[in-house]
This record gives C-alpha cells, sequence and structure tokens, in this order.
C-alpha cells in the first residue's frame, strides 16, 4: 500500500529531474530497503538513549559523554 503511494508521482518527478527508465518496480524495490532501515535506526537510538536513561539513574557510569557509531549490520560501537 505504501509502495503505491509513492509510486504515484514518480512518473512527474523522474521527468522533472530528467530520469529515464523510473518504473513502479523500481521504486518499490527503493521502499523496500528504506522502510527496514529507518525502523533498525530508531531501534538503535532508542537503545543508545536507553542506556543513557538507566547510566544517569543508576549512577553507575558517566552519561552523554561518548558516542555510538553504528556500522550496519557489521557492528555498534560505542
Amino acid at each position: 500500500m505504501l509502495q503505491h503511494r509513492a509510486a504515484r508521482g514518480v512518473p512527474e518527478s523522474a521527468a522533472g529531474c530528467r530520469a529515464q527508465g523510473v518504473t513502479w518496480q523500481l521504486t518499490g524495490g527503493v521502499v523496500k530497503n528504506i522502510i527496514p532501515a529507518i525502523a533498525s535506526t530508531n531501534a538503535i537510538v532508542a537503545a543508545a538513549c536507553t542506556l543513557e536513561a538507566l547510566k544517569l539513574i543508576t549512577m553507575c557510569s558517566s552519561g552523554l559523554n561518548n558516542y555510538l557509531m553504528c556500522a550496519a549490520r557489521a557492528s555498534a560501537r560505542t
């Protein structure tokens, strides 16, 4: 259903950008890749926020004095 909504304006947008060969199938493939990426990014950010809240509540570590680097499927480093 979301793919159909996203694909509605694709021909006009592609013509405006002078892009050729844009089809509903290509648009669907992009949408299928973007939505899981957004969901997994939200999960990573929520986990990081939860960890920082836990550190602040329990005072087991200094809070917010670090960084989080997520390297896609490979790893998450702090």
